[in-house]
């Protein structure tokens, strides 16, 4: 029951900081940042590229602890799950407030969620650290619907990465 609430919780997150970029898009300024080191001109995809990013990635975490969850000898899947939706969750909405917030940046608050997405991520594999031995992570059992999803993800997760190509490029 906590777990479905968890992921209910980081789906609407994610939903919601996707939507909050979405109708605050035209208030956006006409460059918006790619990276810490590179920016673009605002377009939809630009626009809507992290939060994009960071509701794949729940929906990756989704996927892929499911296999997890289902391991026999491992116990803490379920936590393994909620510690990574919530942190995607965080970074969701953080990204998205970094967004509709610009161009003010604000330092402290960069900080604090790029402080908070890593002790996330550091806990998770606290947590998954037994999966890493004795050959638990090779056990694991992925359905075929399961890995179709993977990819799908896996492929649109590389193609929101194209205006970093783009911005390279025409930075040559």
């Amino acid at each position: 029951m906590q777990l479905r609430l968890t992921r209910i919780f980081a789906w609407a997150i994610g939903i919601a900081a996707l939507a909050l970029v979405a109708m605050r898009y035209e208030a956006l300024p006409g460059v918006l940042p790619l990276t810490r080191w590179s920016s673009a001109p605002k377009t939809w995809l630009t626009a809507l590229r992290v939060p994009g990013i960071c509701l794949l990635s729940i929906g990756l975490v989704e996927v892929l602890c499911a296999s997890v969850r289902r391991a026999p000898d491992f116990h803490r899947g379920s936590l393994l799950t909620a510690i990574l939706m919530l942190t995607a969750a965080w970074k969701s909405a953080a990204a998205a407030i970094s967004l509709v917030l610009l161009p003010a940046r604000l330092a402290w608050f960069d900080a604090l969620w790029i402080v908070l997405t890593y002790l996330g991520l550091g806990l998770a594999l606290w947590v998954g650290r037994d999966l890493r031995h004795d050959g638990r992570l090779r056990r694991l059992k992925w359905t075929k619907p399961e890995l179709r999803l993977v990819v799908a993800l896996g492929m649109l997760l590389l193609a929101l990465q194209l205006p970093l190509l783009q911005g390279s490029a025409a930075s040559q």
